[in-house]
């Protein structure tokens, strides 16, 4: 077994992989700015808030809520 990550079967005398499942860095410092015309829709049922594109009604990622977006308040800020 592998000792820095417990699979088996790797091959030795190799470099351990830093991140060998792909997994993203939860670390990673967001960017310093929001991208130009971003807009963030907050779903009425569960609270999640997301972005949206130009589109007039959309489904709630976490809960498949359907949003009018003309009914929203919609900020270009993720306020």
């Amino acid at each position: 077994m592998c000792p820095s990550c417990g699979t088996r079967n790797v091959a030795r005398g190799a470099e351990p992989v830093q991140n060998p499942f792909g997994v993203p860095d939860l670390g990673a410092v967001a960017p310093p700015e929001q991208a130009p015309g971003v807009r963030w829709v907050r779903c009425p049922s569960c609270s999640f808030r997301f972005a949206v594109g130009e589109v007039e009604e959309v489904s709630c990622p976490s809960c498949s809520t359907t949003i009018d977006v003309a009914d929203q308040d919609v900020r270009a800020d993720p306020a």
